[in-house]
């Protein structure tokens, strides 16, 4: 019994050794494959950048928010703008918090200034008229 479970002992160390060998050659593969299409990339790259260069396009990115286009805010109703001030806390509603078009919000006030009050600043704020 003894040398069954040594010889059993003996194969799974085997087993583990070949097993360690096949991930680390496998490992090392991809790690190679990887760096050989990176390379292929940076070649393909800049062949693009020659390409474009020779073609007078602009390939720098631009700077700052000026490629970025801005968020439009979500523009809303007299009536929808009425509920969500009447559910706000303080009966204030901070225009940009709640992504809300602030030229929207402007033109309401200015059609209803009886009903509407607006903040200026930083974040705007708009709330009802007692």
């Amino acid at each position: 019994m003894a040398d069954y479970q040594a010889i059993i002992e003996e194969q799974k160390a085997l087993l583990k050794a070949q097993l360690e060998k096949l991930s680390k050659t496998d490992i090392t593969k991809l790690e190679e494959k990887k760096a050989k299409l990176q390379t292929e990339i940076e070649a393909i790259d800049a062949e693009i950048a020659e390409v474009l260069e020779a073609a007078g396009i602009d390939t720098s990115k631009p700077k700052g928010r000026a490629g970025k286009a801005k968020k439009q805010g979500v523009q809303v109703s007299a009536d929808a703008l009425k509920k969500r001030i009447q559910a706000a806390d303080g009966k204030v509603l901070s225009i940009r918090a709640e992504g809300i078009d602030t030229k929207c919000v402007r033109a309401l006030v200015e059609a209803a200034p009886d009903v509407f009050k607006y903040e200026k600043g930083t974040w705007p704020k708009v709330s009802l008229k007692k």
